[in-house]
């Protein structure tokens, strides 16, 4: 009898142990399981949003690249960019959306070039959001950015780290030159960028912008007081004209009603002197797979048919 009961316990302890063995091998496949699936909509997020970067190279090489406007198809389309779907999931799409909160890209000639700016743009840039000292930060810049500027202060050594004496490679790294705080590069981030030949597109460049090219040439020519008068002049009337036209596709066809008292030679100088295209473009994407949201930001190059940047997270 005694015998007897030490086998049933050693049963029941085995049975026990098969019971634990069991129930942790359970969580075991389906921890992997849900691991599994996990990984499969993350690689499902991923290719939704690269399909999301080829429609929008897609949309822009069906467009016409001798002019760009902000009414075309590749700025704001929700019928295309706002669920780009490749499967019947309804659940499982890429949008892309620019920081406008349209359903595009945004063009990167649009923004003012802090590789390209000249030392009086760059003033007029700063000096137009308030940032201070304008004049000390645009020569610190360009000393940053150039190896041609001396650096007889050698104010970055004594900060703890070189000048960089190469051209930014991206906006952020503004904030690493004496004198720029964060606050202050916050307010020009949307207008500033690192792409193109420094030529803006008035097609698509804010009334900002346009005031800011407007003021570096009226500077050349007027007092400072006349200078910013005939700088928002200009670009309240050239924003007037190309509302009432959508876009440019020749610079025949900005014409003017300005006279020399209201500064026409500036508007002539900013039409003559910048573009009406873009060859960069910012394209946005975001993916969703029901739990799982990825997004994807890269710079294509149009004319090159080339990424130039590619952001993931």
């Amino acid at each position: 009898m005694k015998r007897k009961a030490q086998v049933l316990i050693i049963f029941l302890w085995i049975l026990t142990l098969l019971a634990i063995m069991t129930v942790s091998l359970g969580n075991r496949i389906s921890m992997v399981s849900k691991f599994t699936q996990t990984r499969r909509d993350l690689l499902k997020a991923s290719y939704l949003a690269y399909a999301g970067i080829n429609r929008g190279i897609a949309e822009l090489k069906q467009d016409n690249p001798n002019y760009d406007g902000l009414t075309e198809t590749w700025a704001n389309n929700e019928d295309k960019f706002a669920k780009i779907q490749v499967t019947d999931n309804p659940e499982e799409y890429a949008t892309i959306k620019n920081e406008t909160g349209k359903f595009g890209m945004i063009d990167e000639e649009r923004k003012i070039n802090i590789n390209q700016a000249s030392k009086e743009l760059l003033a007029a840039l700063l000096e137009f959001y308030n940032i201070t000292p304008a004049q000390e930060i645009t020569d610190n810049i360009l000393i940053w950015r150039t190896d041609i500027v001396p650096d007889n202060n050698e104010i970055y050594k004594n900060l703890g780290y070189p000048r960089k004496t190469k051209p930014f490679a991206n906006i952020a790294e503004l904030m690493l030159v004496k004198g720029m705080e964060k606050e202050d590069f916050n307010k020009i981030s949307k207008i500033i960028t690192v792409y193109g030949d420094g030529k803006i597109n008035i097609n698509t460049a804010s009334q900002e912008v346009i005031e800011i090219l407007c003021l570096e040439i009226a500077r050349k020519k007027y007092d400072e007081q006349t200078a910013k008068q005939y700088a928002k002049k200009v670009a309240e009337e050239f924003i007037a004209l190309r509302n009432s036209v959508s876009v440019f596709k020749a610079r025949t066809e900005i014409i003017s009603k300005l006279n020399e008292a209201d500064g026409v030679s500036v508007f002539d100088e900013f039409k003559n002197t910048n573009e009406i295209k873009s060859d960069h473009f910012l394209i946005e994407v975001s993916a969703n797979t029901g739990k799982i949201k990825t997004r994807v930001a890269a710079v294509y190059n149009r004319s090159k048919n080339y990424i130039e940047s590619w952001y993931e997270g």
